[in-house]
């Protein structure tokens, strides 16, 4: 099924691909863009996997088939493509993941000069005071926008929820890359809930 449309008056548009799969999952691919006076100024791509049940559909996180067909725009291939990213930014729900449903946390890349960003969300894990996010569990969004006219805090994919990787977490954009390197890496990132909460 395709659906899409375009807001005149902000200059929004969005596009809709829902594809079904061998495993009666449902895949949903998002595409947004903005313009101003007609020229495209950003793009929005994102997907996430969902399964149909008796209430409706959820959410499927990890799901192989994908990890696959999104495998170019996971951290191994990102990096490779792109380099280490000036900016690493982490964001989650302090609503209780416990309590049904899901809690987001969001790792995000940020290429600034290319105007380039990179959103890994994945379902948090939560232990007592300690937050847990699985980037290759991940669903994935890439956003790009012109760098002539706009910075990444003024884009639609700025957040003032998000802190650096530094402020919360105890790795370093080193560290976090290497640890993140290998394609075949399941690390998780972890974080401390206390620091959310206070903010």
């Amino acid at each position: 099924m395709f659906q899409s449309g375009f807001n005149e008056d902000e200059q929004i548009g969005y596009a809709i691909l829902r594809v079904p799969d061998e495993n009666d999952l449902l895949l949903n691919i998002f595409i947004t863009f903005g313009a101003d006076k007609g020229i495209l100024e950003w793009v929005g791509l994102s997907a996430e996997m969902n399964q149909e049940t008796d209430d409706g559909y959820e959410l499927v996180f990890g799901d192989t088939s994908y990890h696959q067909f999104f495998q170019a725009y996971f951290p191994p291939q990102v990096l490779s493509t792109l380099g280490e990213p000036p900016g690493v930014l982490i964001s989650i729900s302090t609503d209780d993941p416990n309590w049904g449903g899901w809690s987001p946390f969001n790792t995000r890349f940020i290429y600034p000069e290319l105007g380039i960003v990179v959103n890994y969300t994945s379902a948090q894990e939560r232990f007592d005071n300690q937050v847990i996010g699985c980037i290759n569990e991940a669903f994935v969004e890439v956003g790009v926008w012109d760098t002539a006219h706009m910075s990444y805090e003024e884009t639609r994919f700025f957040s003032p929820y998000y802190k650096t990787l530094e402020e919360s977490t105890s790795l370093t954009i080193d560290e976090f890359v290497e640890l993140i390197s290998d394609s075949n890496n399941t690390a998780c990132i972890e974080t401390v809930l206390d620091i959310w909460i206070e903010q």
